[in-house]
């Protein structure tokens, strides 16, 4: 769907878009501060903006958008922590809409690395958006 075509659904029927996860699959997402964005959300002014709402999307005629279908609704960091524990799947979104997952190894100690062997950093912990696996 081309993003201006959202963007007048999105002002027809608001409740039934605001929130809603679009990844970019053709074009550019593109903020105010020309960082590009690989995932946006509709927002309460039927505008698109990063996964959390701060900055505003600038999209040409062309972009294409593709709904993504949201597994669960977002956790607090040391509740997907406690699932990892035991033995879950977790998942940190980026505000750029890149995801970081963690799979539990079974074994113990159990450190928390992502699939290329990278330790979890504090930029992770404080601006991911965390999801459990089911």
């Amino acid at each position: 769907m081309k993003a201006y075509e959202l963007m007048k659904l999105a002002q027809v029927s608001p409740k039934e878009y605001k929130g809603k996860l679009f990844s970019v699959v053709d074009g550019a997402a593109i903020d105010v501060r020309g960082k590009e964005y690989k995932t946006v959300v509709v927002n309460s002014t039927s505008g698109l903006s990063d996964i959390t709402n701060l900055y505003r999307m600038y999209v040409s005629d062309m972009t294409m958008l593709e709904e993504v279908k949201q597994p669960s609704k977002p956790v607090y960091f040391m509740t997907a922590v406690k699932a990892y524990h035991n033995g879950k799947t977790i998942k940190g979104v980026n505000t750029d809409g890149t995801a970081l997952e963690y799979k539990h190894k079974g074994t113990y100690p159990n450190d928390m690395m992502d699939g290329m062997g990278r330790a979890i950093s504090s930029h992770e912990i404080f601006e991911c958006l965390w999801y459990i696996n089911d």
